[in-house]
């Protein structure tokens, strides 16, 4: 006699969800020659399962009061038993009732294989989508967009200043050195196509820099002016500012910098909060160009240099020095281009004789004086 014959008589109510609703419904239970079959109170089949592939649902234990039971792995029914006898019978015709899913291996390797895929997908948006959509959307961005986001990095970096860096906050300003920054300022600029208007601010450091952020906005450090020797080789390195701002490179930096949901939110005009200011602030600053994106930058200097009759030379001079005093490897922004090479190109590339200076004596000690005032400002404040 089989198992199916020895309990063929036996029958028990259980609970049945059929996986479409949550209620249940009061069942018989009964065995078949190869089924579990369950009928309504009135004897009118419901359903019947295999008993081949039922299967005790995961957490309901032998030797509990009741057991959850499931016609395959693929079901959303359930058979809830908590009649002892039945519950001993079906633990006696289904000894395949406690297998594992067959399948489970496979399933690992597919989500192992997906989980991988998500990755990559990530990856690919970050390393390469991002990047191209950042020169796209760099071209694209209508220049009045470009110039507010650059004015809302700017205006974060003027109020609270960049302690690292050890720039104070709020810009430098007297009458006669903002003159003499208005005066270079527009000499350089009625030679040049900028997309955006140019706006050059002096900020108190002691490091001798410069760095151009989005939209036509330049930012100059006071140290700058403490090591050149004459205004000319000021110019020189706010002419390749303007490079950078030309080739829209410090927005190309920034919108990588931010990745697709900074592009996102640039798209919308977010330029504030949501974008995380004070980061945007330290990428600005911290920006490391290529060494193809310097080049650039020191080629248009170099054009812009000669269109608006000045020397070259000044700013080689000026790169020799710090090459003397810094070395090539920790130099003026050492993503640039070695100061041997720059300094070779901007030395030998001076085509321009005789020139009228760009600023006169008294212009030049303005300029270089223009944050005197902080000082004082600062011992008030305190």
């Amino acid at each position: 006699m089989t198992a199916s014959e020895k309990y063929a008589l036996l029958e028990a109510e259980a609970d049945y969800f059929d996986g479409e609703t949550a209620r249940s419904r009061v069942v018989l239970v009964r065995f078949g020659q190869t089924t579990l079959t369950l009928s309504n109170r009135n004897g009118e089949p419901v359903v019947s399962w295999p008993l081949a592939t039922l299967r005790r649902l995961p957490g309901s234990s032998s030797g509990e009061a009741s057991i959850r039971l499931i016609p395959d792995f693929g079901s959303d029914e359930r058979l809830v038993l908590r009649d002892p006898a039945m519950i001993e019978a079906v633990e006696q015709v289904c000894p395949g009732l406690d297998e594992r899913q067959p399948h489970s291996t496979g399933l690992r390797r597919k989500l192992v294989i997906w989980s991988l895929a998500a990755v990559s997908s990530v990856l690919v948006i970050v390393f390469v989508l991002a990047p191209l959509l950042a020169g796209t959307i760099a071209t694209l961005m209508p220049p009045e967009s470009e110039v507010a986001f650059g004015q809302s990095i700017t205006d974060e970096i003027v109020e609270d200043g960049i302690s690292f860096m050890g720039i104070a906050p709020g810009a430098c300003h007297s009458e006669e050195g903002q003159r003499a920054l208005d005066k270079m300022s527009e000499r350089l600029a009625a030679h040049t196509d900028l997309h955006v208007p140019l706006n050059v601010q002096v900020l108190h450091s002691d490091i001798p820099n410069a760095f151009a952020l989005p939209g036509g906005h330049v930012l100059i450090l006071d140290g700058l002016f403490a090591q050149a020797r004459s205004p000319e080789e000021v110019a020189g390195v706010l002419a390749h500012e303007i490079g950078h701002v030309k080739e829209r490179h410090g927005l190309r930096n920034l919108l990588r910098a931010v990745g697709t949901t900074g592009i996102l939110g640039l798209l919308v005009g977010d330029f504030g909060g949501g974008f995380a200011a004070a980061a945007l602030m330290n990428a600005a600053v911290d920006a490391s160009y290529s060494r193809e994106a310097e080049r650039e930058a020191d080629a248009y200097a170099l054009a812009l240099l000669q269109r608006a009759d000045l020397p070259s030379a000044p700013l080689g001079g000026f790169f020799m020095r710090l090459r003397e005093k810094y070395g090539d490897s920790d130099s003026f922004l050492s993503s640039h281009p070695a100061n041997t090479e720059r300094e070779a190109m901007f030395s030998q590339s001076s085509q321009v004789g005789d020139f009228t200076p760009i600023l006169d004596p008294q212009q030049w000690a303005a300029l270089k004086d223009i944050c005197a005032g902080r000082g004082e400002e600062d011992a008030e404040q305190e």
